[in-house]
């Protein structure tokens, strides 16, 4: 941690000055975007007939604020002259970011698909919606399951041996 920290203090006050700039200058643009595009596609989208729009619109409302400052730091730092240290370090920062709102992405729109499908259907065919929903647990399980190992690999742990051991051998 010392090398990162020395790192980190090595830099101008007009280094600090200039990523702090760049960090809040792109993380309020993001959020601007993220804002307007979806205020402004929801209520275009919800009039249309199709669902994919509305999947779309669904992500924007659904990406979160530390997504956006994750992004913003990741872009901050490589206008700077750092140490690999430093650029792996917040490159991963950016990567936990983006594993963690991609679950949510996936998330939302495996809710929205769900309950599109059973929609009126819970007194016709209660197995179908059942089954629906059963497959929808899996679905977030794997996804959760699949960030999980994501991270970790990406911090530098072996998922290899972790993955190996779900196997026969791991279940039974």
């Amino acid at each position: 941690m010392t090398r990162f920290a020395d790192a980190l203090t090595a830099l101008s006050l007009l280094d600090w000055a200039w990523f702090f700039g760049v960090w809040v200058g792109v993380t309020l643009l993001l959020w601007l975007v993220v804002r307007v595009v979806g205020v402004r596609a929801s209520r275009f989208f919800w009039r249309t007939a199709t669902q994919l729009d509305d999947y779309l619109a669904d992500l924007l409302h659904a990406t979160r604020w530390f997504f956006l400052i994750a992004v913003g730091l990741y872009v901050a730092v490589l206008t700077l002259e750092v140490t690999p240290l430093v650029r792996l370090r917040f490159t991963q920062l950016a990567f936990l970011a983006l594993i963690v709102q991609g679950v949510i992405w996936f998330n939302r729109i495996l809710a929205r698909y769900v309950e599109h499908t059973t929609r009126g259907r819970v007194e016709e065919d209660p197995g179908a919606v059942t089954t629906v929903q059963a497959v929808g647990f899996v679905g977030r399980l794997v996804a959760y399951s699949v960030a999980l190992l994501l991270a970790l690999s990406n911090l530098g742990f072996e998922v290899g041996p972790l993955i190996a051991s779900l196997g026969i051998g791991g279940i039974a």
